[in-house]
């Protein structure tokens, strides 16, 4: 089953957490044209990172409280680079 399929069967939100990096432009499209709605958290390019790896368990906390308030599927933490990926469910 294609990608795309997989994901707008089966999650109607995404909440994406961008890190304030490279993927905060592009993650959210990528979402949107999967089918998912996304809800996007940290999602402003800068050159400033928050001074913290998104992606890393102990920096997950706003990832998953995103996750709970809107009811979300899943979420997503990219790093800065948006090379790397973690994955939480509710």
């Amino acid at each position: 089953m294609p990608v795309a399929r997989c994901i707008n069967a089966k999650a109607s939100a995404i909440v994406l957490d961008a890190c304030n990096g490279a993927g905060s432009i592009v993650g959210p499209k990528l979402i949107t044209a999967l089918g998912a709605e996304v809800i996007s958290i940290n999602d402003h390019q800068t050159d400033s990172f928050r001074g913290r790896l998104s992606h890393y368990r102990k920096n997950l906390g706003d990832l998953c409280a995103a996750v709970k308030k809107h009811g979300a599927d899943v979420g997503f933490a990219q790093d800065m680079d948006a090379d790397r990926l973690a994955v939480v469910f509710q």
